[in-house]
């Protein structure tokens, strides 16, 4: 599961990067929406390294049939917020040249 959580953290950085640097072309009238690209890059740094320890946390703390203690059932709280994520961001992509992204100056 951390191996999921952490692809599925690389196909966000990469659609994040992607929107990141189309808004940011787009001027003044971009800057709070490319501030949120900034502040959700450093995050996804921060949910890999952390989906890593919950993993080995997990597996350390596998005993019979207690799988982790939370840790897995935090691991896939975390997928699924990705995933919406993820959606989030593939639409933001898909819609960017919309007149929903006219920019304010």
């Amino acid at each position: 599961l951390a191996g999921q959580v952490i692809t599925m953290t690389g196909g966000l950085r990469n659609a994040t990067e992607d929107n990141l640097s189309y808004f940011s072309a787009g001027g003044a009238g971009y800057k709070a929406l490319t501030a949120m690209f900034v502040r959700l890059l450093i995050t996804i740094q921060g949910l890999e390294a952390s989906a890593t320890r919950m993993a080995e946390l997990g597996f350390a703390n596998d005993a019979g049939d207690v799988k982790g203690n939370g840790y897995w059932s935090l691991l896939r709280v975390l997928h699924c917020c990705l995933r919406k994520m993820r959606s989030k961001m593939v639409s933001i992509t898909s819609e960017r040249g919309s007149v929903f992204f006219a920019a304010r100056a």
